[in-house]
């Protein structure tokens, strides 16, 4: 099992306003931790498929 944080940055939708990255943008960064591979990462925060350092 791996367990790892996702920000989808700044998204355009009802909540988060006009002005932010395409909500398909966003949701790309949830999808890809979604399908990580069995050797991938685990513990860590990222956006955009890039680890953000705690």
């Amino acid at each position: 099992m791996k367990v790892n944080a996702v920000c989808p940055g700044w998204v355009a939708t009802d909540m988060g306003g006009t002005g932010g990255r395409p909500v398909a943008q966003g949701a790309a960064s949830v999808v890809r931790a979604a399908t990580v591979p069995d050797d991938g990462p685990t513990g860590g925060f990222f956006r955009d498929g890039k680890r953000i350092p705690r």
